[in-house]
């Protein structure tokens, strides 16, 4: 498995998220495990020794791995190759193969412990900073953050909700909620994660007005955080924006990082 920390635009887009205070610092280098993406049997072995643990722990959560091909050049949006148990990986070797492209340097390695629980539930928080100020929450329980990109709202088994703030306005409004198929969630709970989220925001409002501030330099109209939270314990986990590029080469303009 390799160590350099800093050799892909990803990596460093997470590396500004550390240096500004949205991430603990050694955060994202407990969470991913990093292969070369000629190491797929190294990744296969993971994945075998992984999910037997799991089973044999007789867990009373879900697990879900996260295979991840990484393009050096490029700022996010990777394909997302996703493990649920061991009868998946004997097609695992195939299924990563099939993704990796020759842009592809890296292969990420990311588990997510799923107890199903309200405290648990992943999402972004998005900004739109012009022309009027409004601030938006979307969170989905016990799934990626990943899934709000295609996710049809009223199909999903999962709960969903999206809450919005206006300029000037103290607390975030909940503007649709859908409970859920499979599983359940009462619009009360959701109303609590809310609260959650809310709080967790205040704790870094220091990081997100530095944050602010450089995507405003960069004359940007909206960024977006990603975070989850895990039993009611939550960390900002990516960003989004127009020009990730742009925001990226500010920061480093200015001295700090490399």
């Amino acid at each position: 498995m390799i160590t350099i920390s800093s050799n892909t635009q990803k990596w460093r887009k997470w590396l500004l998220m550390e240096a500004i205070g949205l991430t603990p610092v050694g955060f994202r280098e407990n969470e991913v495990k990093r292969y070369l993406s000629t190491e797929i049997d190294h990744v296969i072995r993971y994945l075998y020794k992984t999910f037997a643990a799991h089973q044999s722990a007789n867990a009373q959560t879900d697990l879900l791995v996260v295979v991840k091909p990484i393009d050096s050049t490029a700022f996010g949006q990777f394909p997302n190759i996703r493990f649920r148990s061991l009868d998946e990986l004997p097609f695992a070797s195939r299924e990563i193969r099939s993704h990796i492209t020759p842009a592809a340097c890296e292969l990420w390695v990311c588990k997510t412990q799923l107890d199903y629980l309200p405290g648990t539930f992943a999402g972004r928080y998005l900004v739109h900073l012009h022309p009027v100020r409004e601030e938006v929450i979307e969170i989905v329980w016990w799934e990626s953050p990943r899934l709000l990109n295609s996710i049809a709202i009223n199909d999903t088994p999962n709960p969903y909700l999206m809450s919005k703030r206006a300029a000037g306005q103290k607390v975030f409004r909940i503007g649709y909620f859908h409970p859920g198929i499979q599983r359940a969630l009462t619009r009360d709970e959701s109303e609590g994660c809310v609260q959650l989220l809310y709080q967790h925001l205040l704790r870094h409002e220091t990081a997100l007005t530095a944050f602010e501030s450089l995507v405003e330099s960069c004359n940007l109209s909206h960024y977006n955080i990603e975070f989850k939270f895990t039993r009611g314990f939550g960390v900002n986990i990516d960003w989004d924006t127009a020009s990730d590029g742009h925001v990226l080469g500010t920061w480093y303009s200015k001295g700090i990082g490399c």
